[in-house]
């Protein structure tokens, strides 16, 4: 017989469960719809205990809140998201969607193949009411609860009932009404004339607040995996706001290991000396071919420095691993090409091309090694002017992320045999600026296009169908930076050759005999020209119109994964004499703040 419960102490409740199985599995959407609780009766130690399945006992924001799926009823084994949640027919439904990381994925699975067919909500029971006595056991209506979580889970506590309920029960925020007991006025009692304060009101509006409080700091926790976090804040009463910042806190502690900003240091410290030692000749020669032990003797260093360019980045390489070292000045090109001139092979001049745009100008970020991700702050504390009797307005701090993940930028090329065997400094260096200069400048044209395609820039519009670009516009592109705060840090215009000379050739007033451009800075600020930025755009009826940009460039962030890798296949262009080269680079392109950036999209500057 189940022990008599001490409405006055209710502090010696324990957690207890009741599970229920898994209904439809939706594999390709990776949800399932489930039935997590009903009016079924439950014996626990004090007696009979009922959930209330009407609509008013059931409190379900926190679950209709991306409340999370866990496992086990851990709070940091977050497996997924509750979508919806809902009380028909005095029963609790839901549907839930699994998370893509491994630890879930591996739930998931077990719950399709059958493996795990059980699971639990978790509950804060708010009121109930006694509901009977039958020989000494009582029977409790849970009158209002809240449910918080739901979870997979492995070990049912109660295998034959099929409803699962977790219970939290804490102290005085339990209210237990007896029917039975009514307040009745005592006689000659006189009702006072003062004001006096409703408990019941106080009670609710306090119950409301705590609920909003442990609702928005699990779903930030869960949010961003910081779940033991938002428990602790929980049980020890810390503010939303305080939890804000402690979750901003440890979400940049979480992203700064990963991350290397500072664009000056080598990936793995090789010195000058050691940089022009590096020879790209021996590496073609070794690759090309693999049995020649004079080449691969003659390549060791460069093999030893793949080795621990691929042990530091965890990159494995196909080829050969050239690491940010050796090739970042070659990344970042700085002239338009010049004439490499080698005797032997009787003057051999080199393909003009394109200057890198912003290379030089961004944050170049070496030596990643996993996806990474960069904490932003959206939205900050509104205050306002109030009288002493006003209510603060509650306001959300923002919390966002950057995230950059490697794609592949590469390319293959064919170079003959004799031109490899050649020991030249301008063989060396031609090959060099070929295969890391062109993929540098692939890169550094899918950042240019990044910033211009980046939602949140300013813009600064000519006119309808284009026009010609006036001082005022550059004007312009200084004061949509600066309207949004963001006119700090390394601060320049790039453009294309064009743009340039049409603005060394356009007056700044009707008149004026100064040019907009015509010195070493553009209206004090610094300038790029490349071709990179295009000069063919159209609007309306105006066609080959350019694009400029003016920005704080340490906004713009080129992350690089590892180093280039060198693969060479000597046989498909065996019969011509020659070797085909693969180079692949990973890398991408991320804007840390859009409003850093304006541009003019349609100038026409011919």
């Amino acid at each position: 017989m189940p022990k008599k419960l001490d409405v006055r102490n209710l502090e010696n409740l324990d957690t207890q469960y009741r599970e229920y199985e898994v209904r439809g599995v939706n594999e390709e959407n990776r949800t399932i719809d489930l039935s997590f609780s009903s009016e079924e009766p439950y014996e626990r130690w004090y007696g009979i205990e009922i959930l209330d399945h009407s609509t008013k006992s059931v409190d379900m924001s926190r679950l209709n809140n991306a409340a999370p799926l866990l496992f086990n009823h851990q709070r940091n084994i977050v497996a997924g998201v509750i979508e919806s949640a809902k009380i028909d027919n005095k029963r609790g439904f839901a549907t839930v969607r699994f998370s893509r990381n491994s630890q879930a994925d591996e739930i998931f699975k077990d719950v399709v193949d059958g493996i795990l067919t059980k699971v639990s909500v978790g509950y804060q029971v708010l009121e109930m009411k006694l509901e009977s006595e039958s020989e000494g056991v009582d029977t409790f209506r849970v009158t209002k609860w809240l449910p918080f979580e739901i979870s997979i889970v492995s070990i049912p506590a109660d295998d034959t009932v099929g409803v699962g309920r977790s219970e939290e029960l804490q102290k005085n925020k339990i209210k237990i009404l007896n029917q039975k007991e009514e307040v009745k006025e005592m006689p000659g009692e006189k009702k006072t004339e003062e004001k006096q304060v409703d408990v019941k009101v106080v009670a609710g509006e306090a119950t409301k607040a705590e609920r909003s409080r442990i609702s928005d700091i699990t779903a930030i926790g869960a949010a961003h995996g910081l779940g033991d976090e938002a428990q602790r804040a929980i049980e020890e009463g810390i503010s939303l706001e305080q939890f804000r910042s402690i979750a901003l806190a440890k979400i940049s502690e979480k992203a700064a290991p990963t991350v290397n900003t500072t664009n000056a240091v080598p990936e793995i410290g090789m010195s000058d000396d050691e940089v022009r030692e590096y020879s790209f000749a021996k590496v073609l020669r070794a690759l090309a071919n693999p049995t020649d032990s004079t080449a691969q003797k003659a390549a060791g260093f460069e093999f030893e420095v793949s080795m621990v360019a691929q042990k530091k980045s965890g990159v494995e390489a196909q080829g050969v691993l050239v690491p940010f070292d050796v090739f970042k000045r070659d990344m970042t090109v700085t002239s338009t090409g010049g004439i490499t001139v080698d005797t032997q092979m009787g003057g051999l001049i080199e393909m003009l091309k394109n200057k890198s745009a912003v290379m030089k100008l961004a944050e170049v970020l070496p030596g990643l090694n996993g996806n990474i991700s960069f904490p932003k702050q959206t939205s900050s504390m509104k205050v306002d002017k109030l009288t002493e009797t006003d209510e603060t307005n509650d306001s959300d701090i923002g919390l966002g992320e950057l995230t950059m993940s490697p794609s592949r930028f590469g390319g293959s090329g064919a170079y003959s045999k004799q031109l490899i065997h050649q020991s030249s400094i301008a063989i060396e260096n031609l090959i060099k600026n070929d295969l890391f200069g062109q993929i540098g400048l692939k890169i550094d044209l899918e950042a240019i296009n990044k910033v211009l395609a980046e939602t949140g820039i300013g813009l600064v519009s000519i006119g309808t169908d284009g026009g010609p670009i006036k001082n005022g516009h550059i004007v312009d592109l200084e004061t949509e930076v600066a309207v949004d705060n963001a006119d700090i840090g390394r601060l320049a215009y790039v453009m294309n050759a064009r743009t340039r000379g049409y603005l060394k050739q356009t007056p700044v007033a009707d008149g004026n005999p100064k040019m907009i451009l015509s010195g070493n800075d553009l209206n004090g600020y610094n300038y790029g020209v490349s071709n990179q930025l295009p000069a063919n755009l159209a609007k309306g009826t105006g066609t080959d119109l350019s694009a400029m940009i003016f920005g704080n460039w340490a906004d713009l962030l080129i992350g690089m994964w590892g180093g280039i890798d060198l693969i060479v296949d000597p046989y498909t262009l065996a019969k011509n004499g020659k070797i085909r080269v693969i180079a692949d680079q990973f890398a991408d392109v991320g804007v840390r703040n859009a409003s850093s950036f304006a541009a003019i999209k349609d100038g026409k500057v011919f």
